[in-house]
């Protein structure tokens, strides 16, 4: 492969959620110019031996390639350092103690396994270029400073500046080791005791505020979003015309398709409303060579209830989910700061 240029991602996955990270992994290739090489490098938080076997023959047989990362190692080492797990676990910290163990690599873009990517993402490599950023990362468009948890976390009244989702983020690796990125995450885990709602996100937007450069959010577009139209969804976040602007690019054009759950629904549900299941679906029997049988949603009563809110008017089922967010939000900020 050395005639062609190398894209870097990183994603992390267990047994049970491998085939979504198989969907994600193959929509990069398959909009992957032939002059690229995509190398994958998959923390394996677990993975069965069956499911590995199969995803080393799918990485040849679409001509890819697959590098795990032992997560049984970052673990011990938290362990070891007594670091306060996170809701039982130290999952949600993987990607962030999985750098250091990638070598010779300039810059890794990190993908949830949640993505379904939907055009070229070889230019997003350029991004960190002609700066001193150790990261780049998209605005988090559903943070509203009406929700109070914007200011919360990052302390400040200042309406522009943004908060970012971790959902992708572009790391710039001797950066990130020169600045001791690994180092001063652990510091902050093991000293802060402001209690967290998005745990790495919230760790990556105050530890790192003035090393991230904000990128399009065209790497990391929530596709939630597409079930409400840009002038509704100005309305239910507070956004201003710049952003309603924004959005509406976007929801013609985006690259990463974020998939988390709308009435609880994700693509790889059966009979999803979600705007990326037919491209789940394919993408998945590709994979698998058989037809798709999709999983049970949740359906419990707030699920439920959401799911005939939504099919009778969706403008008042946006209403009362911004009700409910700034409740949560608000009574999370009151529990925290007693």
């Amino acid at each position: 492969f050395t005639m062609k240029q190398t894209n870097h991602y990183l994603l992390q996955t267990d047994d049970n959620y491998a085939k979504h990270l198989l969907v994600t992994v193959l929509s990069v290739q398959k909009h992957t110019p032939s002059e690229y090489h995509n190398v994958f490098y998959v923390i394996d938080d677990h993975i069965g031996t069956d499911t590995r076997a199969f995803m080393d023959r799918f990485a040849q047989r679409f001509g890819l390639e697959l590098r795990f990362l032992d997560a049984s190692q970052i673990v011990s080492t938290l362990e070891e350092k007594n670091v306060p797990k996170w809701r039982g676990g130290y999952t949600t910290y993987l990607k962030l103690f999985a750098l250091n163990k990638i070598e010779g690599v300039e810059r890794v873009m990190y993908l949830d396994s949640d993505m379904i990517i939907q055009s070229d993402m070889s230019a997003v490599f350029a991004e960190l270029d002609d700066t001193d950023a150790t990261l780049g990362m998209a605005e988090d468009m559903t943070i509203s400073f009406r929700f109070d948890y914007k200011k919360y976390i990052l302390q400040t009244d200042d309406k522009s500046v943004p908060y970012y989702n971790a959902g992708s983020i572009l790391f710039d690796l001797p950066r990130w080791k020169k600045n001791r990125g690994e180092e001063r995450v652990l510091e902050f885990i093991q000293t802060n005791t402001t209690p967290l709602m998005y745990c790495e996100q919230d760790i990556l937007n105050v530890v790192f505020r003035n090393e991230i450069k904000q990128i399009s959010n065209t790497y990391n577009f929530c596709t939630p979003m597409l079930f409400f139209k840009p002038k509704l969804m100005g309305k239910l976040f507070y956004w201003d015309q710049e952003h309603t602007d924004t959005y509406a690019a976007l929801e013609k054009n985006y690259c990463v398709g974020h998939c988390f759950g709308v009435f609880a629904q994700r693509p790889w549900h059966k009979d999803s409303l979600h705007p990326l299941a037919a491209d789940y679906v394919a993408l998945y029997e590709e994979i698998y060579e058989k037809s798709f049988d999709g999983a049970e949603a949740p359906s419990g009563t707030m699920e439920k209830l959401q799911y005939i809110l939504y099919r009778v008017c969706r403008p008042l089922y946006g209403v009362m989910h911004r009700i409910f967010t700034n409740r949560v939000y608000a009574s999370f900020i009151k529990n925290a700061t007693k």
